[in-house]
């Protein structure tokens, strides 16, 4: 397969390829992202792309279509049409929807569609699906540029097992569920014992957020109830830190990590409390998963598939919340179970089995039979083909 994830723009604004590096050793910050789609370009030895580089020219060396670009863009407030030639390279391609550049994304599909027709276009959206539904509250289009890109894929990927029916009653464009790959065999040597734990509880997620209060809440709950932990809340950049519910707890601020830091973080926690977001892939909870730290919290994929028995839905059920952390505390059969099975379920996320089924996606494309892509179900904790 000669694959591209190609994404509205990159954190180098370049072409990145995991020649001298997986994409999870590369700097999280400044390059690559460790556990996002730049996985598959990393499983799938291809290239990860920034549309902006076609657009400008960037490839080619052609200062005059970047100028001329340039010119369109604040003259129209659009692009002009840019060729495509660069991508004759490649027969897959993942493209990355960003609602923030929906309409670009969207024509771009569109026109590999129908000048590349040999290409098979696989799209994803790379919001959370539940904040995606929040932008269409600010502007219609942004739904419109989401159903116009839908529509001019092969095919839809979709993170979380539990949207695909509301996905798909947008378009006609197959959605299946692909759990995305994470580096588990990397992510497990941070690993720790529940006799390495430290007594505290870290309340993930962007304290900006409202559903994040109901991990404030709970949180300290469980600490009058065990006053000897702390609760453990991150700084992150660029972030309001609103502190309002723990401002009388025992509790610290942690500076924001790069990713290899935060596993080692999470790694030392007792328990982690992750009510943050909804309908999202769950990055926390698969780094909790790998490092031994079960994760209670609200409706992600990789919670309910990681650790299905720590399962909440916010306020609906919150003091499962806390009630769930009090027995985690107490219960250590109950925490060495969880623990384990997420460790077992997480590798039905490597990055071997990823290319397996992306590459089974591709072929039902190319057949004209995605309708018969298999579904996955749990046996043993193993993610198997449904029979």
């Amino acid at each position: 397969m000669k694959f591209a994830c190609i994404e509205y723009t990159t954190k180098t604004g370049k072409i990145w390829e995991p020649k001298d590096h997986p994409n999870f050793l590369g700097d999280p910050i400044n390059e690559i992202d460790p556990t996002s789609f730049a996985s598959y370009t990393t499983a799938l030895s291809g290239k990860h792309v920034p549309l902006t580089g076609l657009i400008l020219g960037q490839f080619y060396g052609k200062t005059f279509q970047s100028i001329n670009q340039k010119i369109n863009w604040k003259i129209r407030g659009r692009w002009a049409d840019y060729p495509l030639d660069y991508l004759d390279q490649f027969d897959t391609i993942l493209a990355v929807f960003d609602w923030k550049r929906g309409r670009e994304m969207a024509e771009f599909v569109a026109r590999v569609r129908k000048e590349k027709p040999e290409i098979v276009v696989i799209g994803v959206p790379t919001q959370p699906f539940g904040q995606l539904r929040e932008t269409w509250r600010e502007d219609s289009s942004n739904l419109r540029n989401l159903i116009n890109f839908f529509d001019s894929c092969h095919a839809i990927i979709s993170i979380v097992r539990d949207t695909i029916p509301y996905q798909q009653s947008f378009t006609k464009t197959p959605i299946v569920y692909v759990p995305q790959p994470y580096p588990a065999e990397f992510a497990s040597r941070k690993w720790k014992n529940l006799s390495q734990k430290e007594q505290t509880i870290f309340v993930a997620g962007y304290t900006s957020r409202p559903d994040i209060v109901a991990g404030h809440l709970a949180s300290r709950e469980i600490q009058k109830k065990k006053p000897e932990f702390t609760i453990r809340i991150i700084q992150t950049p660029d972030t309001p830190l609103n502190l309002e519910i723990v401002k009388n707890t025992k509790h610290d601020i942690i500076t924001f990590q790069p990713w290899q830091q935060h596993l080692e973080f999470l790694s030392q926690n007792l328990i982690v409390i992750n009510t943050d977001q909804w309908w999202t892939r769950g990055r926390i909870q698969a780094d909790c998963a790998a490092t031994g730290t079960p994760s209670v919290g609200g409706p992600s994929d990789a919670q309910k598939e990681l650790f299905p028995d720590l399962s909440v839905r916010d306020v609906e059920d919150f003091s499962k919340i806390s009630e769930l952390g009090i027995r985690l505390i107490e219960d250590r059969d109950f925490y060495e179970q969880v623990a384990e099975r997420a460790r077992k379920r997480l590798v039905s996320y490597n990055f071997a089995q990823t290319v397996t089924r992306f590459s089974k996606l591709v072929d039902c494309i190319k057949n004209n039979s995605v309708s018969s892509y298999p579904k996955f179900v749990w046996e043993n904790d193993v993610l198997v083909e449904e029979k």
